[in-house]
């Protein structure tokens, strides 16, 4: 057993028996981990808002490889990205982000760059509302991890006969990536603009996006990038907190 250090953001915070909580936090160099963190819950915690869900923290463990739970000595908040909680379209996209991470990432499994774009998108979130089109820059996040996890799709050439895509057919969802005119998808295929082209170019390579916004691209990358993560990523199947964006945008009208 190894007592560590490292940053960490909170992905979940599950209750614990009477007084302790259960952890689930993503670092940079140990991945996502499992914490238990005795006498959490308690009114004169030593742990204080560390723990709260979202939250950047430095953290203090006892690392033990044989085991799953690994047990919490002390945190403090670096980052409580308290801009979030005023905002509610943020705050949801800022909930699926981390349900995303949490869904798609293996236990342990180290991923400092995964830690990174995750901090850098809640910081983006938490500084500047209403940024980065109407899902704030989540579907280039997503396609972004996706890609430093080994699921890149292929948008640069045919997916099938590697022609150049001028103009674009479809998305090939099972052949994970753009195919020209000439060639037929396996099985599902969605429309595919230039225009949507040249914005999952830009998602994928995270370069500044046009500022003139067209809806019908929107939805056509939106279901795009949710049909290609459906198929290649085990163990996603959506997200819940986009669910609770939709219901929030249909309440507020936005």
């Amino acid at each position: 057993m190894a007592i560590v250090e490292d940053e960490a953001i909170i992905l979940r915070s599950l209750r614990f028996r009477e007084t302790s909580r259960i952890v689930i936090a993503l670092m940079p160099r140990f991945g996502k981990v499992h914490l238990l963190a005795k006498g959490a819950r308690e009114v004169k915690s030593r742990f204080g808002a560390s723990l709260e869900f979202l939250t950047r923290a430095r953290v203090v463990f006892y690392l033990k490889k044989t085991r799953e739970l690994h047990l919490m000595n002390s945190a403090a908040v670096e980052e409580a990205y308290l801009g979030l909680l005023t905002r509610p379209r943020d705050y949801h996209l800022a909930c699926a982000a981390a349900e995303f991470v949490d869904r798609v990432l293996a236990d342990e499994d180290p991923h400092p760059e995964v830690y990174q774009a995750l901090a850098a998108f809640l910081d983006a979130r938490n500084q500047e509302p209403d940024a980065g089109g109407p899902d704030g820059g989540l579907r280039g996040l997503q396609l972004r991890i996706a890609a430093k996890l080994g699921y890149a799709p292929q948008l640069e050439n045919c997916a099938r006969c590697g022609r150049a895509l001028d103009p674009p057919g479809v998305f090939d969802v099972a052949g994970g990536g753009a195919i020209c005119r000439r060639c037929q998808p396996e099985g599902e295929a969605l429309p595919l603009s230039s225009a949507t082209l040249a914005r999952l170019r830009l998602l994928l390579a995270d370069q500044p996006e046009d500022a003139v916004r067209d809806a019908t691209t929107d939805r056509q990358v939106g279901r795009v990038v949710e049909a290609f993560l459906r198929y290649h990523m085990t163990g996603y199947q959506g997200l819940r907190s986009l669910k609770c964006f939709a219901d929030w945008r249909q309440i507020d009208g936005a």
